[in-house]
């Protein structure tokens, strides 16, 4: 991306602890991030012959990195960046896949990238942001302007918290979108309350 890219939504989440498999062979794919400019790769468990998908989790959407580069849809979708030029922020997914079902969304949007506004100047210096990316509980946050035209990245969407590992730990969150030299500040990324904080 670049210096006031859009963050890069989450992956889909899928927790179920309730369905039972029959013995026999299964192929796992686990997704990770993508690289810059990438969206993420997904996860999934088929049978052997990869014939019956019984689980499937959308890797996140990558920001958007200019107006001339949209972001990508994804389990939550990337948010918009700009430069001079809105990049369109990514949506949230429905093709997930729970118990061979598909049809299931499991996260949510990016944000757009200038609020509805054209670029800033400020002393000369065009301030540009980038959009937060979607996490699995809420949607990326515009970027934001404040009362004297200053811009900041938008904040991530938030995630969930699971304890799989026997630990409570946050998952799912979306990330903040980047500012240019000139603007107040970058987006934070999506938060989780684990224990009361």
């Amino acid at each position: 991306g670049t210096r006031h890219a859009g963050g890069g939504g989450a992956g889909a989440y899928i927790y179920d602890t309730a369905y039972t498999f029959t013995s026999g062979t299964y192929n796992f794919a686990v997704g990770k991030g993508g690289a810059a400019n990438t969206t993420g790769s997904d996860s999934s468990i088929k049978n052997s012959t990869n014939t019956t998908t019984y689980y499937l989790a959308k890797g996140g959407g990558k920001g958007s990195f200019s107006g001339n580069n949209n972001a990508d849809n994804g389990g939550s979708g990337g948010g918009g960046g700009y430069s001079g030029v809105n990049g369109a922020k990514g949506t949230a997914l429905t093709t997930n896949i729970i118990r061979t079902v598909s049809g299931n969304k499991l996260g949510n949007g990016g944000g757009n990238s200038a609020a509805g506004s054209s670029a800033v100047s400020s002393g000369g210096a065009t301030q540009w942001a980038g959009a937060g990316g979607g996490g699995f509980s809420s949607v990326g946050q515009d970027t934001q302007y404040n009362a004297s035209n200053s811009a900041t990245g938008g904040k991530g969407g938030d995630g969930i918290v699971c304890s799989i590992t026997g630990t409570e730990q946050g998952y799912c969150c979306g990330g903040g979108g980047g500012a240019s030299s000139a603007a107040t500040a970058a987006g934070g990324g999506g938060t989780v309350t684990i224990n009361g904080t």
